[in-house]
């Protein structure tokens, strides 16, 4: 941003001293020999002096930019820098009870600070409210001397109008600049975090891989003999297994991930019984609910409406939030599963007694490869809530959740009803 506040500046200060010698040389002597427009006396002193006070402020911006103490305040650079052009010339006027109104100098002004500098939109709209505001309070003080850019000898109502397209042209510009200024910085601030969860993603996928790999190398390399016979016993070969599966399982991630990204999700949908799946997910995940000691309570009625939904996708999502669970939290964890009708969708919600999350976590918790605050402790990319995301809004639904530290968290996903009412 110092850099670019540097290029205005100078940008700023070479444009201003050629305007000054258009004026000298071509527009005044111009406008005293027609004689028509209306103007004060000593149209070449004010211009003169209007651009000595430009040129300073200028000039001492660009020397507050290099200042170490100045240079941690960019903003008020900015706005010291875009005063000096606009607001300069006005208290100049102000001092002898007057006010210039110059819309298609702030419209240039307005716009280059958009395309030089498209950061930070608020300091975009200060500048021009403090302007604009400043030339709307002297009217309303009384100033009787108001120098407008058009001609004089216009009819009240031609003179009305103009003003009034003059001011909706000006209003637009400044309108324009700043959404394009918001929607700009807005763009770079979810490449930025893009960027970060790329970087976040490699490092994941390099540790991730690398230590099961890792792992067989060194059962080989402590297996290798001199003699030529290797003995291997049935506690390494299960390591072995167990780490080949461990690689196949985060590449298979990958791969899911990727499909998901570029084909999106293949569904298969019929009506289901939400009752009958979550039992099924809860006998297959059985060792692993034993392993972290937790408790399961399922209250899922029988009078509970059918979804419609594809049954190896919901049991997929089911799997997933209930090992994330087991997977971050401490031993003993109580998980509780429960349903209830929205509408025209099943809300589904498995709550747990663990530490709970705090608004960030929250917020980033289905995002690519975000893992939980416990991911040091475990292995994976962090895809399974991503995943999960995408099966239940590619069946029209929508998921999150909601925890508070020390409080727990509660997962909720919903799903359309079979046969709605």
């Amino acid at each position: 941003m110092l850099e670019r506040l540097r290029l205005i500046g100078i940008l700023a200060i070479v444009l201003l001293g050629c305007l000054t010698v258009l004026n000298l040389l071509v527009v005044i002597p111009a406008v005293e020999m027609g004689q028509q427009v209306s103007l004060t006396p000593g149209l070449s002193y004010r211009c003169i002096m209007s651009t000595l006070a430009q040129g300073l402020g200028l000039v001492l911006g660009l020397v507050l930019l290099k200042d170490a103490r100045t240079r941690n305040y960019p903003g008020w650079l900015f706005l010291w820098l875009s005063w000096s052009i606009s607001l300069l010339p006005q208290l100049q006027v102000f001092l002898k009870g007057e006010v210039i109104f110059n819309p298609i100098s702030w419209m240039i002004v307005f716009t280059a600070q958009a395309i030089l500098l498209p950061v930070r939109w608020r300091l975009h709209l200060l500048s021009q409210v403090v302007l604009l505001g400043s030339v709307g309070g002297a009217v309303l003080l009384g100033f009787e001397n108001v120098h407008f850019a058009t001609p004089p000898n216009l009819s009240p109502a031609m003179a009305s109008a103009m003003y009034s397209l003059v001011g909706f042209q000006l209003f637009s510009v400044c309108f324009i600049s700043n959404l394009g200024v918001y929607l700009y910085e807005r763009m770079m601030r979810q490449e930025f975090e893009l960027r970060r969860q790329i970087r976040l993603f490699l490092h994941a996928v390099s540790h991730d891989l690398r230590n099961p790999v890792l792992g067989t190398l060194m059962v080989l390399r402590n297996l290798r003999n001199p003699s030529g016979e290797t003995v291997l016993s049935q506690g390494i070969l299960d390591r072995m297994i167990e780490s080949g599966d461990r690689q196949v399982e985060l590449i298979d991630s990958l791969l899911e991930a990727y499909t998901i990204e570029t084909q999106g999700i293949q569904l298969h949908c019929q009506p289901l019984s939400l009752g009958n799946t979550v039992q099924q997910v809860l006998n297959n995940l059985y060792p692993s609910i034993q392993d972290a000691g937790a408790i399961v309570s399922v209250k899922l009625p029988d009078t509970l409406p059918l979804v419609e939904a594809d049954p190896t996708q919901l049991h997929r999502v089911y799997q997933n939030l209930i090992l994330n669970a087991l997977r971050y939290n401490a031993h003993g964890l109580h998980l509780s599963l429960s349903a209830q009708v929205m509408g025209e969708y099943l809300r589904c919600t498995i709550h747990d007694n663990g530490p709970g999350l705090s608004a960030e976590q929250c917020d980033q918790l289905f995002n690519l490869c975000t893992r939980g605050p416990n991911a040091r402790q475990t292995l994976g990319l962090g895809l399974g809530l991503y995943i999960c995301q995408q099966i239940i809004e590619a069946h029209h639904g929508t998921i999150g959740v909601s925890s508070t530290c020390g409080q727990g968290t509660t997962l909720w996903f919903d799903l359309p009803i079979a046969f709605p009412a």
